[in-house]
């Protein structure tokens, strides 16, 4: 039976356990992506990011020590979470035993080893253990949308920076923390329809246009594509209005490519995007296959077992491409389960749950991190794959809701 209640439903209907979890789940994320954006286009921020990761380490450190006390964490904390931090133990342990130098030594590739290890603990273990002790993912969802104006400011400032020539940084890592930030904007509009934060995604779009990469476009126009389906019954304008800039910029690409090219000229800036799309590069992998090809030759030796912990760290260093990644650390075939499991469930529980907070931010997370991890990323450094599986276990915390952001209050449906 489905009861339909309408009523306000701010932040005070959720508990302050929910609360301070979810504040601390958006500082870890935004934190992240903004010293992303603004290290990745800067010289002068680039040479600070080593102590800014230390700073933003011991932060974490301090927020989720106090989680523990506040919200109650330990005895929220379930078997399926333990049982999946005793297997990633165990798993580096056994790969330890069997190839202790790529954990020890300082030669590269095995540099990247302790890097990666050092990010996982820091960055993506602690969002799958808090994310899955969540009663209402209503409340995280509604934290993401509302405070998604304090990295579109960094984002701007950071785009200011990107127009002035620099030598250290990576497209890629600017254009994925922008990108973040921009799926996040474009469904927070599909729930508001507030200009304001069309406007927000439109300018993101084109910080990644200009001074990004082309991956992150990808998610962008899945994005799209997907709040099209999902959110035009109830905002015609929106369709409306996606429609009509589909078919500008498919009737004129080319000339309003050679237009921004040419005012950029004239600013001194140059995007490698646009460039390699008019010199007709733009399907170029920039030599990731070389890294693919080198891996996949390892990999092949141990196709079974694969190449344990790190295996994709150890042999190129970075692997440049999560599934590929998840092959070499588990071999071709509990790898290949591994990745037809997360894939399938999400999918059937984005399905299941359509409609309600869980369904949505599963949703977001699979945009943003499954398209680019056909040319990027890693398991042990994808922080959306492992807040993913952390949104698995937090199902049966509570029955799921309908969601819809409207700034101050909530309309929901309740399954009774």
């Amino acid at each position: 039976m489905i009861k339909i209640t309408f009523k306000e439903y701010s932040l005070t209907n959720y508990s302050n356990s929910d609360i301070s979890i979810s504040n601390a789940i958006v500082l870890h994320l935004y934190i992240l992506i903004c010293k992303n954006m603004l290290v990745n286009v800067s010289d002068f921020w680039f040479g600070y990011n080593n102590i800014f990761n230390n700073l933003i380490t011991v932060f974490f450190a301090i927020i989720y020590l106090r989680l523990l006390f506040v919200s109650d964490l330990i005895r929220k904390i379930k078997s399926g979470v333990i049982a999946m931090v005793l297997f990633v133990i165990l798993f580096i342990l056994i790969t330890y035993g069997i190839d202790s130098n790529r954990f020890t030594s300082n030669v590269f590739p095995y540099t990247y080893v302790k890097t990666q290890l050092r990010t996982f603990v820091a960055y993506c273990l602690p969002l799958f253990i808090v994310v899955s002790t969540l009663t209402s993912i209503d409340c995280l969802l509604e934290r993401l949308y509302k405070f998604t104006f304090l990295p579109f400011v960094i984002s701007t400032i950071s785009f200011l920076f990107s127009l002035q020539p620099h030598e250290n940084g990576v497209y890629m890592s600017y254009g994925n923390a922008v990108m973040f930030l921009s799926v996040l904007l474009l469904f927070k509009y599909a729930h508001t329809k507030n200009l304001f934060d069309l406007i927000q995604f439109a300018l993101t779009c084109l910080y990644i246009l200009i001074s990004g990469s082309r991956g992150p476009l990808v998610s962008i126009f899945i994005a799209v594509f997907f709040v099209m389906i999902i959110f035009s019954k109830r905002n015609p304008l929106l369709l409306m209005l996606l429609v009509l800039m589909t078919f500008l910029i498919v009737l004129f690409y080319n000339q309003i490519l050679d237009f921004i090219i040419s005012v950029l000229e004239r600013m001194n800036v140059r995007s490698r995007t646009i460039l390699m799309y008019l010199e007709g590069n733009i399907t170029s992998d920039s030599d990731r296959s070389l890294y693919h090809e080198k891996l996949l030759e390892q990999l092949n030796q141990n196709p079974i077992i694969g190449l344990g912990a790190f295996g994709g760290e150890a042999v190129v260093g970075l692997a440049h491409s999560l599934y590929l990644d998840i092959l070499a650390n588990f071999g071709y075939l509990f790898g290949s389960l591994f990745i037809g499991y997360i894939i399938i469930k999400d999918s059937f529980l984005i399905i299941k749950y359509k409609g309600t907070g869980i369904s949505e931010l599963l949703l977001i997370l699979s945009i943003i991190i499954f398209p680019r991890g056909f040319f990027d990323e890693s398991f042990w450094n994808s922080k959306e794959l492992w807040m993913i599986m952390g949104l698995f276990i937090q199902l049966g915390n509570a029955p799921q809701t309908r969601f819809a952001y409207l700034s101050k209050k909530q309309t929901i449906l309740r399954e009774t």
